[in-house]
């Protein structure tokens, strides 16, 4: 086996650099590991244990349509806006960070607005100012509206009623 230093990065004059361990294909083959698996280590008083875990749970992955609808209804939920963790939380999302198309495309679409707070200068996702009612009823692909309609149509129906 070998340890290897390499630079990962540069930054301002100074070196980042990471180690990597070059592990031969027949222990590779003789422990039962394959490549993609996640490998933990450990140090003990003997040096250092590497282990096989089970592979980190990687829930089902969403589509632009449920990332679009679960965005929305936490800004519906949350007007004043809030941080991408807090957001990802109350949406549900497994995602660690937002996709870059799907964001911009939720601002291109006009549904989604990223302003930088002056207080915490933290960026804070919301609804865009006097179109969240419009945002949502898109969002949720027509049930609002569905809905909207058959309320509208009750409340005629009632007014009617009200007049014989």
């Amino acid at each position: 086996m070998k340890l290897q230093r390499s630079i990962s990065r540069r930054i301002g004059g100074r070196e980042y650099v990471k180690h990597q361990l070059v592990i031969p294909n027949n222990i590779i083959a003789r422990v039962g590991w394959s490549l993609g698996d996640h490998i933990e280590a450990r140090i003990n008083t003997k040096g250092i244990l590497l282990y096989k875990t089970d592979s980190r749970q990687v829930g089902e992955r969403i589509n632009y349509e449920q990332f679009k609808m679960a965005i929305s209804r936490a800004l519906t939920v949350a007007p004043e806006g809030c941080t991408w963790s807090t957001l990802r939380s109350r949406a549900g999302l497994h995602q660690v960070t937002p996709s870059p198309i799907w964001v911009r495309r939720l601002e291109q679409e006009n549904l989604l607005e990223r302003v930088r707070s002056r207080s915490t200068s933290q960026v804070v996702w919301r609804l865009p100012h006097g179109d969240s009612c419009s945002a949502v009823m898109s969002t949720l692909n027509g049930w609002a509206q569905r809905n909207a309609r058959r309320n509208l149509g009750e409340e005629e129906s009632i007014r009617s009623k009200d007049k014989r």
